[in-house]
């Protein structure tokens, strides 16, 4: 079950690519 603890712990994880999944690169 996605918790508000899950949610927070992916946003605190270090993302390589936090924008490509809205944006592409370049």
């Amino acid at each position: 079950p996605h918790t508000s603890a899950a949610l927070a712990a992916l946003r605190e994880a270090p993302a390589p690519t936090p924008r490509a999944s809205t944006a592409p690169p370049g």
